[in-house]
């Protein structure tokens, strides 16, 4: 475990994810329910940590707040997702989120989604819970005309496959992955949601993602593809028909880190074509 120096604090006043959004152009008029609502403020603590000669800006809960003071000594770990992890260094272990991050930058890499099979990878839940997410997420936008659209959900051992119909446009597949984890606290939020998409021509082009569990508005996912370059996906701008996938180097994945762990933790990916996929036909709004 590394150590830090904190070296400032700054408390600010935010907007608490979920309960409603800032206007986006467009978007805003067509789901008004999704991204024009007014946002309840919420107040949000950070601190600038010197770590090897270097500043890094962490968010941290209030009390741990009031009782870090500049000069105080903290240890940076790693999450399960091999992401850094700080904790207090006096022997707690509350942990610490480092600053919400939506100004990674990077190039925009056009996605085909027609060229991808879709999936979900999801540990130690249920299929109830997952097809009632689905349908609570197809519900949100607002619009009063309905499409039916396809998912195809297999079980693994302590696994849940979802195989994402081609309807499902990449605004929607992307979200879904960090919407099912969940809002609220119950026994069936899934341990691990992992986008995984395999191009259907070239593997090359395969890649894998999850939400950035260091930006606690849940609006940022990472990933990376099968050639190791890492990629970020603002959820609130991924709208447009091809996404708004971005290449960065703001942010280290590792494709082949995040397929060691899958396999680690029980999914033998090369068996999913065998699963008994079984076909949900689920109402949407999007």
């Amino acid at each position: 475990m590394e150590t830090g120096i904190v070296v400032e604090k700054e408390a600010i006043t935010d907007y608490e994810a979920g309960s409603g959004s800032l206007h986006i152009p467009i978007l805003g008029d067509l789901f008004p329910k999704l991204f024009g609502q007014r946002m309840k403020p919420v107040g949000r603590w950070f601190i600038t940590a010197r770590v090897n000669n270097g500043l890094y800006r962490y968010e941290v809960e209030e009390d741990l707040y009031k009782r870090l003071k500049e000069g105080d000594q903290i240890g940076i770990g790693t999450d399960k997702y091999g992401m850094p992890e700080v904790v207090a260094d006096n022997n707690s272990t509350t942990p610490l989120q480092s600053e919400d991050l939506s100004l990674y930058s990077g190039n925009l890499y056009n996605i085909q989604s027609c060229d991808y099979t879709r999936l979900i990878l999801t540990k130690n839940t249920t299929d109830k819970y997952l097809i009632d997410m689905i349908t609570e997420f197809g519900e949100l936008s607002g619009n009063e005309e309905f499409e039916t659209h396809s998912f195809w959900l297999a079980q693994s051992e302590d696994w849940y496959v979802i195989k994402v119909g081609e309807s499902i446009d990449f605004f929607t597949y992307h979200n879904l992955v960090g919407w099912l984890q969940g809002y609220e606290n119950t026994q069936d939020i899934p341990e691990y949601s992992i986008g995984f998409a395999n191009h259907k021509t070239n593997p090359m082009f395969d890649y894998i993602f999850h939400l950035d569990h260091k930006i606690s508005s849940g609006d940022t996912e990472i990933g990376a593809f099968r050639n190791e370059d890492s990629f970020f996906i603002y959820l609130p701008e991924a709208y447009e028909e091809q996404g708004n996938l971005t290449i960065t180097n703001d942010v280290h994945v590792s494709f082949n880190e995040l397929l060691k762990l899958i396999s680690e933790n029980g999914l033998d990916l090369s068996t999913i074509d065998s699963l008994n996929f079984i076909e949900h036909r689920v109402n949407m709004n999007i």
